[in-house]
């Protein structure tokens, strides 16, 4: 079949905050995607009519809908961010998805490339619905826990394995080889080296395996928060939830899932825990699961606040990168810095006869 190279249509709506300038030259690549052309593919050809820029952080989202002559279709174009294949390892994302997508827990991968230029490029159809939120989590918390589960428990084996002590240090370790020491904290006051980080690491990985042993690995996410959890209503299925963004999945200790959902939702106290726990397992937890999700909340902050610095030092071009840089990424340190000092999480390790207190090396 012949490759026809259609007219990519302008991208709308790209905020004034962010980079316009990069985010334009990927879009350039968009013309050699099968979306875009009648080449081979599971996608027939239909010119896009228009682009719409939905937003991002470490990558873009674009909306492409085209008009048929009975109905419109949408898809979901992702251009990937600067440097984003430092911590993203495509193939296995796209594996991963697929055994979701079948699970009918989120959309099919349509085109998607893992190397040469189009590395990261991905185009999958749009899913009509609203992202859950801080402020309505909790009315729809059972519902996205069932879906959560519905993954943990689908006995598949996903690609890579996810391990959240090696992934702080080898961003740790990805920020010094460019030449990055330090992670400001306290409204940007203070500063703790990423050597010192990596200790800290060191030391609770440690921790981890004296006080929990090997854990049972299950396909995670390993990214989620309420933004991760769509809901869609339509005329077959009510208020369905649907799991996006399956970048950083791989087996893992499914405690460390739900660290991450009750980090994000200040969920740190052991009643609100062992709550969350109750909803998700709907009976009452271990203790041993219990203590595993007080022990990972404070590492999702710390993961999230070293997440963050390396955005803003790999030319993120998006809107967001100040707010990374100003707050949201020293603020999570902070709390990670409070958070290992509460009574919840030193009752935890005191099972060690030890204590963890974090002393930054200013």
């Amino acid at each position: 079949m012949k490759t026809r190279n259609a007219k990519v249509p302008d991208i709308s709506n790209i905020p004034s905050g962010a980079n316009k300038e990069k985010i334009l030259e990927k879009a350039e690549l968009l013309n050699k995607l099968s979306i875009f052309n009648n080449t081979p593919s599971s996608l027939q050809y239909v010119p896009i009519e228009t682009l719409e820029y939905l937003g991002g952080c470490s990558n873009h989202a674009i909306r492409a809908k085209i008009q048929g002559k009975d109905s419109q279709r949408e898809f979901l174009i992702r251009l990937p961010g600067s440097q984003s294949e430092l911590m993203i390892d495509r193939a296995s994302e796209k594996y991963n998805t697929d055994i979701v997508a079948d699970l009918e827990l989120c959309p099919r991968i349509l085109e998607s490339y893992d190397k040469g230029e189009l590395n990261g490029f991905k185009v999958e159809e749009f899913l009509q619905g609203k992202s859950l939120n801080f402020d309505n989590f909790k009315t729809f918390q059972d519902k996205a826990l069932a879906a959560l589960k519905k993954v943990h428990d689908c006995g598949k084996i996903f690609k890579t394995e996810y391990n959240i002590f090696d992934r702080i240090i080898m961003m740790c370790e990805t920020l010094k080889a460019n030449g990055i020491k330090f992670l400001a904290y306290n409204k940007r006051e203070k500063q703790v080296s990423l050597d010192r980080i990596i200790e800290v690491i060191e030391s609770l990985k440690k921790k981890a395996a004296d006080l929990f042993g090997q854990p049972n690995l299950v396909p995670c996410h390993n990214d989620i928060s309420p933004f991760n959890f769509m809901l869609v209503s339509d005329q077959e299925k009510k208020d369905e939830i649907q799991i996006i963004d399956w970048e950083y999945s791989g087996m893992n200790d499914r405690m460390v899932d739900l660290a991450y959902i009750a980090s994000e939702n200040g969920y740190t106290s052991r009643t609100e825990v062992e709550k969350l726990l109750t909803s998700y397992f709907n009976k009452t937890p271990e203790k041993e699961d219990i203590d595993k999700v007080l022990f990972y909340i404070p590492l999702i902050d710390l993961k999230v606040s070293v997440w963050a610095l390396m955005q803003v030092h790999m030319r993120n071009e998006s809107k967001e990168i100040e707010g990374l840089r100003k707050g949201w990424g020293p603020e999570r340190f902070a709390k990670f810095i409070e958070r290992t000092q509460s009574p919840d999480f030193q009752a935890v390790v005191a099972q060690l006869d030890t204590e963890f207190l974090l002393k930054p090396k200013e």
